[in-house]
C-alpha cells in the first residue's frame, strides 16, 4: 500500500476517533504496524504530515478554483465543487487543530485559506449575492458544516457524490424554509 492511500485511511479514521492509535490505523489500513511505522516514526510524525499533505491538497483545490474570477457565487460553488472529493482532508483539518495548535506554520496556512474564504463571503456581500445581516465567519462556518455533512452522507451512502455540490449550495442560498 502506498503513503497516500495510508495517509487517507489514517485521515478518515481519526476523523471518526481522534484518538485512534497508531495500531487503530494499521488495522484500519489492512497493514501491520510495523509497516505504518515504515512510512511514520510516531503518531505525532504521521499527525504533522496529514496536516501537511491535507493542507497542501486543499490549498491546490483552491487555487485551481480561481476564486478571484466570475461573481462570487461561481467562485463558491466551483469551491464547494473541487473540495467534496477531498472533503475527509477539509473535515480533518477542521477537527485536527488541538493536534497542532502551536504550529505557527500551520496555523499561518490556516489563516491564509480563511482569509481567502473572508474575501469571497465579503465580496459575495457586495455583490449582493450573499446576505450582508450575516456575519462573514458565519456564512463560512455554515459553508463548512454542510462541507462536512454532505462528505458524510456521501460515506453512509445516504446522497450520492454528484448531488452534494447542488445539496450544499441550496442549501447554503436558500435554507431548507419554504420562504
Amino acid at each position: 500500500m502506498e503513503r497516500d492511500a495510508i495517509q487517507d485511511i489514517a485521515i478518515k479514521t481519526l476523523i471518526t476517533n481522534n484518538g485512534a492509535s497508531m495500531h487503530d490505523i494499521a488495522v484500519a489500513a489492512g497493514i501491520g504496524r510495523t509497516t505504518l511505522h515504515r512510512y511514520f516514526a510516531s503518531r505525532d510524525d504521521m499527525l504533522r504530515a496529514l496536516l501537511l499533505s491535507a493542507f497542501q491538497d486543499i490549498e491546490q483545490a483552491m487555487t485551481e478554483c480561481q476564486i478571484e474570477t466570475g461573481t462570487a457565487l461561481e467562485a463558491l460553488e466551483r469551491i464547494i465543487t473541487v473540495l467534496m472529493p477531498i472533503g475527509h482532508r477539509f473535515t480533518f483539518l477542521l477537527g485536527a487543530w488541538p493536534f497542532a495548535e502551536d504550529n505557527k506554520e500551520l496555523k499561518s496556512r490556516e489563516l491564509r485559506l480563511l482569509y481567502q474564504l473572508e474575501g469571497l463571503v465579503q465580496r459575495g456581500q457586495k455583490e449582493k449575492s450573499l446576505r450582508t445581516d450575516l456575519p462573514v465567519r458565519w456564512i463560512i462556518d455554515t459553508m463548512t458544516a454542510l462541507l462536512f455533512m454532505a462528505w458524510q452522507r456521501i460515506s453512509d451512502g445516504y446522497i450520492a457524490p454528484r448531488d452534494a455540490s447542488k445539496l450544499i449550495m441550496t442549501t447554503l442560498l436558500t435554507g431548507v424554509g419554504t420562504h
